[in-house]
């Protein structure tokens, strides 16, 4: 029986505030690399992979979208990585949700890249 979920925020913004801060002039450079993780998962996900490598591939999504703080990605990779653990039935509304918290996070990472990314602040 379907549940309504309740999906987390697109971004974590303060998380992400506070990676900037951390991570200084390497923040932009691992946007610019998960979006090009994003793009490629895509292409994967459109593919016929097996169990495992499905596995693989929404474990990775799951931690490295929560460790970026992009937090609804995360939860939506987390959920099907445990449907598909569990032999779930209902994988294909996971993969829906999944796709489309993808697109919308890339949405997110090309409108900061053309917009400029904000900087993190220096304080010396």
């Amino acid at each position: 029986m379907p549940t309504d979920l309740v999906i987390d925020p697109l971004v974590d913004e303060a998380y992400q505030a506070t990676l900037r801060v951390l991570m200084g002039a390497g923040f932009e450079p691992a946007m610019d690399r998960f979006a090009l993780r994003l793009r490629e998962a895509q292409q994967q996900l459109a593919m016929d992979l097996d169990r495992p490598e499905r596995l693989k591939l929404v474990h990775n999504l799951a931690g490295t979208g929560g460790m970026l703080g992009f937090s609804e990605l995360s939860r939506c990779a987390a959920l099907l990585q445990q449907c598909l653990l569990a032999g779930g039935s209902d994988e294909a509304g996971d993969y829906r949700r999944l796709l489309q918290a993808l697109e919308r996070t890339l949405a997110r990472l090309d409108g900061e890249k053309a917009a400029g990314r904000p900087q993190p602040s220096s304080s010396s």
